[in-house]
């Protein structure tokens, strides 16, 4: 679990940062891969982490839940698309009969 930790860090994070930082960030992963966190999760929220530079590695597991939030809320979106073209493919079967 640790090498698949550091290397999350390598693939994600550039190696300018500190390596003190990089190591609490390999900290942060190996919880979130005990916890059995899914790895593409935590890819994102690294890449968030990355963008972010107000974020401490603390911030991490925050940042996988909001990777997750926003996952869930894309699936919602693409329901309601789904059902609106359904609604629109139906209206406009009903008109053309």
């Amino acid at each position: 679990m640790g090498d698949d930790a550091l290397t999350l860090i390598d693939e994600n994070i550039d190696e300018d940062h500190p390596s003190v930082i990089r190591n609490q960030l390999a900290q942060q992963v190996r919880k979130l891969l005990r916890e059995h966190v899914a790895k593409d999760l935590i890819r994102e929220a690294l890449r968030e982490w990355d963008l972010r530079p107000d974020a401490g590695p603390p911030m991490l597991p925050h940042l996988v839940s909001v990777a997750i939030r926003r996952r869930r809320a894309k699936s919602v979106q693409d329901d309601r698309r789904a059902a609106m073209t359904d609604w629109e493919e139906k209206l406009q079967k009903e008109m053309n009969e």
